[in-house]
């Protein structure tokens, strides 16, 4: 997912003319415009060689810059056009091939190796290159620890980087081994994905000598280097490593890591029947990555949000093992066996996650997955209902474009496609499809119809139609059941199904129907039915004669990917008796598919808002607390209007109403349980009065203590964040003072947040102008999280002021800007929420239709957002307690 910035013709050097390099027989097809690489020119460097080896030298110091040498072995299947060897922005020093000087074509982008030089059969390339290393997080990345300024350096490649490190041929089907030399400062670490087999000194410095690797794609190689702290676990059958920074070792708690590793390795050799393709597993923590985690193979790189300066809950335990299991998933499918090409991403992404909730499920002590699977499957509701909304199958003409699809889509819907898929086959017919597949394809590159095939084999279930079905159309559907009693039983029941406005299709849905039935003022499961929703209508006649239910809920454990919506009577049930419905996982689906219907304007926010202030106080499920008070109650209060007075009060009222549950249930909670520890961010979120912003102020000094709480480093940062956020009194003098007792990168990252966040208009505007400056060499992992908490929603009416400049500055992160500092930008764009305010975003994207992808996407999902907001606030303002 990382990609740089266009390149402009001028800067295009080489031996050989610029008109030749621009008109030969490949022209436009080599890419010389951007740094990316076309479907089309994979497919033609594909058919041309095969059989590729690279044997790399790095020579790694404390300077900024790197030298090397990649000696590229391949076998040419034919010289009818000339080769392309992607190389971005680096100094190419000398070309050989086959022990010949060739003469320099270079244009930063690739080498272009004319077809007069190559010959049939074995070649052997050397290109001797230097390049700086990045601060943006891709490629190879270098880190300064501003605690003890040891350099730290990573790869991350995914999808289209690895020539951002080496010449090579990057692409996932071009498969080969890696043989590296690196020579590094004698106190440095260097991992890979096979152990060194030789380690020399010599004058300071170590080289270290590795094997030839299996072979695997360019984007899951990798290379650390730097002063890494380093722990051992051989108890398993596969040797463990694990990395992290000296500064943050101390922090790191290993027995959330081994444990969980080792469980994940046994549980996949077993499911898969197929034991781990590789000689070793590391695990790299490492500063400013992009992202959660990446999968390289064995050396999985993790992102340090999931090490924590202080208690961990259970809730961070349980999300550090489902990424741990769902980049190990990855060693089997995207590493063993890998898609040909960026279109079948989607089947990586989603394989990963199903299996990761699935391991953990099954593998360790987190049997409350499947609550957390849910959530993917809610961020995938809300893409697939956006205009950017795509089919899982999606089309990648180039690299760029596999960048924009890392989506809810990609990661969500498609792994929801994979458990209704188990569901419906049966869990064992797809645990032996899979065993099938990797066994079959092992070490090869695969297309979609491999997999299917590999399925079909084991069931009479028709998956080509499955597959046209789910996988190459959009949108979600919607089911509402309609009902007739007669007697107290029931006489007719129906389920209907629509598609959103725009779309037709009506999929199949197998799934589970509970019912309910009132029981001394709680909500009792009194049956369940196993059932096929198609088409328009469903008459389900074997309910026939069942006791007539107070509610009925058509997804029962969560099978189907599919949207509720309830009735007018099953929502006064569900408004009064939610909170008795005992099953946790069961009352959080009813609490989302009610939050759904807020979103899809069948459900008033101030009834929503009501029923969370009537049920809240009773609440004790962590998980479910979460929820509510991390995205439906912030996200509730955000749509409200305040345009009256009466509109004001009644949030206001609400607003106070919630803070003070939260409060008095944080008092009272079991000192050091995890509801404890939920409330306590809870309250961190919801604090909005002055009383309680002096709450967060005293627990901050210590004033206020709650037993088997402590506010450590990470918890003083997050009440100075959002005491800056809503102007506390003296809050920047607080900031400065933390700032000096906390000189850590993770300190530096929250004190840019709590200054950015500080309402002031001025004060936005020079962060603005911060993002904008290349030179001030912010990291993408800084950026984003500045970008991300510099307009609150609470603080619209700054956003507003900021709206006519938005538009300027975003045409200028664009153009100077790498791919993905310019889609976090677009997300800065001022919410149209209020009725008039529309058209801006509309027009701009009108206006510049040649945005980068993931550019127009941002914008196009804030304009569907503000659209839907418009919509909830106006439906608000027919409540009678408005």
């Amino acid at each position: 997912m990382k990609i740089s910035i266009f390149l402009s013709l001028v800067f295009l050097i080489g031996c050989n003319s610029t008109k030749k390099f621009l008109t030969g027989d490949l022209g436009q097809d080599l890419g010389v415009e951007k740094h990316q690489l076309s479907r089309t020119q994979a497919e033609r460097r594909f058919a041309q060689i095969s059989d590729v080896d690279y044997n790399l030298t790095f020579h790694l110091s404390q300077k900024e810059t790197y030298a090397g040498s990649s000696q590229i072995n391949f076998n040419v299947k034919n010289t009818s056009g000339d080769l392309r060897v992607d190389f971005h922005d680096g100094d190419v020093t000398k070309v050989l091939l086959n022990n010949q000087e060739i003469p320099l074509n270079y244009n930063k982008v690739y080498l272009r190796i004319p077809k007069e030089h190559l010959i049939k059969g074995a070649n052997q390339l050397t290109i001797d290159f230097t390049r700086k290393f990045s601060t943006n997080g891709n490629g190879f990345h270098r880190f300064v620890d501003p605690e003890d300024q040891r350099i730290y350096t990573y790869t991350n490649l995914e999808p289209y980087a690895a020539n951002q490190v080496f010449p090579c041929f990057d692409q996932p089907d071009l498969k080969a081994t890696y043989k590296m030399t690196v020579n590094a400062p004698s106190r440095w670490k260097v991992i890979t994905s096979v152990y060194a087999d030789k380690v020399e000194r010599n004058k300071g410095n170590k080289t270290w000598y590795f094997p030839q690797s299996q072979r695997f794609s360019t984007y899951i190689w990798s290379l650390h280097a730097g002063e890494y702290y380093m722990w051992k676990d051989e108890s398993g059958s596969v040797p463990l490593r694990l990395f992290a920074r000296q500064s943050l070792a101390k922090n790191v708690k290993v027995q959330d890591w081994f444990p969980v590793t080792q469980q994940g390795l046994k549980f996949f050799n077993e499911y898969f029947d197929y034991p781990y393709p590789y000689k070793k597993y590391d695990q790299v923590i490492v500063p400013e990555f992009n992202f959660g985690a990446m999968e390289n193979v064995g050396a999985v790189t993790f992102r340090e949000s999931f090490v924590h300066r202080g208690q961990k809950s259970r809730k961070n335990r349980r999300d550090l093992a489902n990424v741990i299991m769902h980049e190990m998933a990855h060693m089997w499918f995207g590493n063993l066996v890998t898609m040909k090409w960026w279109n079948d991403l989607w089947l990586n992404e989603s394989f990963a996650n199903y299996m990761a909730f699935l391991a953990s499920y099954k593998a360790t002590e987190f049997k409350e997955a499947w609550i957390d699977f849910h959530s993917d499957k809610a961020w995938a509701y809300w893409e697939d209902q956006l205009p950017t909304t795509h089919p899982i199958e999606a089309v990648v003409p180039n690299t760029q474009q596999a960048f924009a699809n890392f989506d809810g889509i990609t990661y969500g819907k498609g792994a929801s496609s994979l458990k209704q898929l188990s569901f419906l086959i049966g869990d064992i017919n797809f645990r032996n499809g899979l065993r099938k597949y990797f066994k079959k394809h092992a070490g090869g590159n695969t297309l979609l119809k491999d997999f299917i095939a590999a399925l079909q084999s084991t069931t009479s279930v028709n998956l080509k139609a499955w597959q046209k079905e789910w996988l190459q159309t959009s949108s979600v559907n919607i089911v509402e059941s309609k009902i007739k009693c007669e007697h107290g039983k029931i006489k007719d029941l129906t389920i209907h199904q629509s598609a959103l406005p725009g779309f037709s299709k009506l999929r199949s849905h197998k799934t589970k129907i509970a019912f309910f039935k009132k029981e001394n003022e709680s909500l009792k499961l009194s049956n369940t039915l196993k059932t096929t929703i198609k088409g328009d209508e469903t008459e389900l006649e074997d309910t026939k004669g069942f006791i007539c239910p107070d509610l009925i809920f058509p997804n029962y454990e969560d099978y189907a990917y599919l949207k509720a919506h309830f009735d007018k009577d099953s929502l006064v049930t569900l408004q009064k008796q939610i909170g008795s419905v005992e099953d946790v996982f069961l009352r959080e689906l009813l609490w989302r598919s009610t939050w759904d219907m807020v979103r899809d304007g069948k459900f008033n926010i101030v009834n929503y808002t009501q029923m969370l202030v009537s049920h809240l106080e009773k609440e004790n499920d962590p998980t479910i607390l979460r929820f509510l008070t991390r995205r439906t109650l912030n996200s509730s209060l955000s749509y409200l209007p305040q345009e009256s007075e009466l509109q004001k009060k009644f949030f206001s009222d609400a607003t106070t109403s919630l803070e003070n549950i939260v409060w008095n249930k944080l008092r009272k909670a079991p000192a050091g349980s995890e509801l404890q520890k939920a409330l306590y961010t809870a309250f961190v979120s919801t604090a909005s009065s002055t009383t309680a912003l002096n709450q967060l102020k005293k627990l901050l000094d210590g004033k206020i203590r709650l037993t088997k709480l402590t506010i450590d480093q990470d918890k003083r940062w997050g009440i100075l964040i959002k005491l800056s956020a809503k102007k506390f009194p003296r809050v920047q003098s607080l900031i400065k003072k933390e700032a000096r007792r906390d000189k850590s990168d993770n300190g530096k990252t929250r004190l840019m947040i709590a200054q950015a966040i500080y309402p002031d208009y001025e004060n936005k505007i020079q962060w603005v102008k911060d993002l904008k400056d290349k030179d001030k060499k912010i990291s993408y992992d800084k950026f984003r999280m500045i970008s991300r908490n510099l307009f609150p929603w609470y603080q619209e009416e700054l956003q507003k002021k900021y709206r006519e400049r938005f538009y300027s500055d975003l045409k200028q992160v664009e153009s100077q800007r790498e791919v993905h500092f310019a889609k976090e930008f677009a997300k800065v764009a001022p919410r149209e929420c209020q009725m008039g305010q529309e058209g801006q975003i509309l027009n701009f994207l009108k206006s510049h239709p040649n945005l980068r992808p993931s550019t127009s996407k941002s914008l196009k999902m804030i304009d569907h957002e503000s659209s839907r907001c418009r919509k909830i606030r106006e439906l608000a303002k027919s409540s009678k307690a408005m």
